[in-house]
Order: structure tokens, then C-alpha cells, then sequence
């Protein structure tokens, strides 16, 4: 039994041992694949240079094409933050303005938007965006009490201003505005109708004042009404005016839907740009290099 045990214990180390002879065969194969492969791309652009030249200029032709000849598409975006109203609802209205547009209901989108049909013919597209820039497709579960983008895309640049508020109050006027919006403005009108009564009141103030200098009583002595001060009535005056002003400012403010950050034009258009240019002479290189590929390798 010794006798075999040690047998096995000489022969464990030589079993264990790895062999690297596949693993280096198996690097030196692709480095030689790889070898070739390149020796490949140098000689189709030593010999078919003309073949890859064609190529190459015929993208750019059809690059400066799409570039010249389709119409050009600008984009504005803005940051809004909504009160009152649900995100739903606005994603909602944002995706029936797309659809219209889609359709090219033009007269349907006019009449939503308040404007003339020639004019929303040059819409693009309308499209919400998340907090996070991504853009929320239908199904998608819409983030409720978070800022989101509206962006709008338009064939010229020239109306835009005239889409964003357009759009704007379109989304202040949704009908599905919450009741509690409703019942902050009725206050403040409410406020509103009060002081302009008490106002209404500060009119007929000399009548007051005059008549409060008046001989007051009968007998024998005179005795006179406490005298208003002119200056405390012109004080609590000007303090209801300032009052109404400030109510006036907030109902005027008071929407649903402001901006964080207003509507940015961008000057030069989304589609095309130089860069699609460059992408289509790239891909017909990358044809006419394959095409040179392939005759190298058929006159090899």
C-alpha cells in the first residue's frame, strides 16, 4: 500500500499542471486574424482609393440634398410648474395638441389654440418631457407634483412666440382645473368686490368730515361731534388702495400653469444639421470601403 500511495504522490503534480499551449494558440489566432483584417483595410484603400473617393463624395452630395432641400425644424422648450391641476391632466392635453398635429387636423388644432390655420400648419410636434428631460409615451405612469417640459418643435422660428402662448393659455384655460383653485380665486374676488365698496365709502369722506364739525345738540351750550382726522382717513385710504393693487396683482397672476424657466428659441435648427450631413458621407465611406473589402479579396 506505501508503494502505491507514493506512486500517487508523484503523479499529482503532473496531473495539476495547466497547459497554455490552446490558450497562446488561441491569442496568437486572433492577433494574426486581426493582422489581416487590417493589412485588408490598408490595401482596398491603397487600391480602390478611387472606388472609396466615389463613394465618399456621393455622401456628401446626398448630405448637402437633405440639407438644402428638406424643410428645416426649430425647437423652444420650458420648465413648468403646475398648481391646482394634475400632471396627468397636462400630459394629457400636450399629447391630444401631438395628435392633432399627427393627423394634421389643423382646424380642429386652430380652434383648441385660438389661432389661424395656416398658422398651426407649421407645428411640428408638441411633446412632455419629465424632470429628467425623458419623454413620456402613452401608458407610461406620469409623475404627479413635479416640474415637467413642454417642447415645442415648429417649421420656422418666426411664430413661436405666438405658439408658446397660445399653448400656454390653453393649458391655464383646461376645464378640468381643481376645485381648489377655483375656491382661491373666488376669495380673492370676494376681497376684491369688498374693498372697492369700502372705496366706494371714501368718496363721500369731506361729507363726513364736514358733518362731523357740525353743531351737535340743543341748550344752552354748543356742543360739538369728535372731529374725524383727515390725515388717519387719507392713511387707512391709501391702505385699502395699496391692498386692492396687491389682489389685483395676484389674481392676475393667480394660474394654473407657470413657467420656471420661460420658452428658449434656439436659433439654429434641430434637422438637419451639419453633423447629419457628416453622418451620411460617413456611412456611404464606410459602403464604399466595404465594397473595396470585398474586390480586394476576390483578386487575392
Amino acid at each position: 500500500m506505501s508503494i502505491n500511495m507514493e506512486n500517487e504522490n508523484r503523479n499529482t503534480p503532473k496531473d495539476q499542471e495547466v497547459d497554455f499551449e490552446p490558450l497562446i494558440a488561441w491569442f496568437l489566432n486572433r492577433a494574426n486574424a486581426i493582422s489581416r483584417f487590417f493589412k485588408l483595410l490598408t490595401d482596398s484603400a491603397i487600391n480602390e482609393w478611387r472606388l472609396i473617393s466615389v463613394f465618399s463624395v456621393i455622401g456628401l452630395i446626398l448630405g448637402a440634398i437633405l440639407y438644402f432641400s428638406v424643410d428645416k425644424i426649430y425647437q423652444t422648450r420650458a420648465l413648468i410648474r403646475i398648481s391646482d391641476i394634475s400632471n396627468h391632466t397636462c400630459f394629457n392635453a400636450v399629447q391630444m395638441m401631438n395628435e392633432l398635429i399627427d393627423d394634421e387636423s389643423y382646424q380642429s388644432l386652430a380652434t383648441l389654440l385660438n389661432l389661424e390655420e395656416d398658422k398651426v400648419e407649421d407645428l411640428y410636434s408638441i411633446t412632455y418631457l419629465d424632470m429628467l428631460g425623458e419623454e413620456v409615451e402613452v401608458g407610461d405612469t406620469v409623475q404627479e407634483g413635479q416640474d415637467f417640459f413642454v417642447v415645442l418643435e415648429a417649421y420656422n422660428n418666426t411664430d413661436m412666440s405666438l405658439f408658446e402662448t397660445s399653448i400656454l393659455n390653453y393649458l391655464n384655460d383646461l376645464p378640468l382645473a381643481s376645485e381648489d383653485f377655483n375656491k382661491r380665486k373666488q376669495i380673492i374676488i370676494s376681497k376684491l368686490d369688498n374693498l372697492n365698496s369700502q372705496l366706494s365709502q371714501m368718496d363721500s369722506l369731506k361729507k363726513v368730515v364736514e358733518k362731523s364739525l357740525e353743531i351737535q345738540g340743543k341748550g344752552s351750550g354748543l356742543i360739538y361731534g369728535e372731529p374725524i382726522n383727515p390725515v388717519t382717513v387719507h392713511q387707512e385710504a391709501r391702505a385699502l388702495h395699496s391692498e386692492k393693487i396687491g389682489l389685483e396683482q395676484e389674481l392676475r397672476v393667480m394660474k394654473p400653469v407657470k413657467l420656471v424657466i420661460p420658452f428658449v428659441t434656439n436659433e439654429k435648427p434641430v434637422f438637419p444639421r451639419l453633423r447629419h450631413v457628416a453622418g451620411i458621407a460617413a456611412i456611404m465611406l464606410l459602403l464604399g470601403w466595404i465594397i473595396a473589402c470585398r474586390r480586394t479579396l476576390r483578386a487575392a
